[in-house]
C-alpha cells in the first residue's frame, strides 16, 4: 500500500486549485463580516464611507454585493475546490462583480469616500483576478488520478 502524499508533495496546479478555492471562500466570508460590521457599527462604516451613505446610498448596493460578491466567491471557491466546468465562467463573473464594485468605490472618492475603501477593493479585485486565472489553467488540467 502506498502512502498518500501530503499536499506540498502534489502537483503545482493541484495547490493552485485549493489555493483559488480557499481564496474565494475565504473573500466570501469576509463580505459577509465586513456587511454586518458596517451595518452594525457606524464608526466601522464611517472607516469607508461618509455616514450619509451608509443609510442610503450603500443600502442599495447590499443585495447585489451579497448576491455576486459574496454569495458569487463562495460559489466559486466550492466549485473550484470540486473542479467542476462551471469554476471558469462563475470565476470570472465575481472578477466583473469586483470590478464593478471597485469602479462605484472610486466614484465615492469625489463624494467624501475613503482611501481605505479603495485599497480593500483594488486588493481584492486584483486577488479575485488572479485566482480567476487559476480556475481558467484548472479547466484544462488532467483530472485527479484516484
Amino acid at each position: 500500500m502506498t502512502p498518500q502524499p501530503f499536499l506540498f508533495e502534489l502537483p503545482i496546479k493541484m495547490k493552485l486549485q485549493h489555493a483559488a478555492a480557499i481564496y474565494f471562500v475565504a473573500q466570501a466570508i469576509a463580505g459577509m463580516v465586513w456587511w454586518i460590521a458596517i451595518s452594525r457599527d457606524l464608526t466601522v462604516a464611517e472607516m469607508f464611507f461618509p455616514v450619509a451613505y451608509a443609510n442610503h446610498d450603500m443600502t442599495t448596493f447590499r443585495l447585489a454585493d451579497l448576491t455576486w460578491f459574496v454569495g458569487g466567491s463562495g460559489l466559486a471557491g466550492i466549485l473550484i475546490w470540486k473542479q467542476s466546468r462551471l469554476a471558469y465562467p462563475v470565476a470570472w463573473m465575481v472578477v466583473g462583480a469586483v470590478g464593478y464594485a471597485t469602479f462605484c468605490t472610486f466614484g465615492l472618492l469625489l463624494n467624501g469616500g475613503r482611501l481605505l475603501a479603495i485599497g480593500v477593493m483594488v486588493v481584492s479585485l486584483i486577488g479575485t483576478f488572479i485566482f480567476a486565472t487559476q480556475a481558467h489553467t484548472m479547466k484544462h488540467a488532467s483530472p485527479p488520478s484516484p
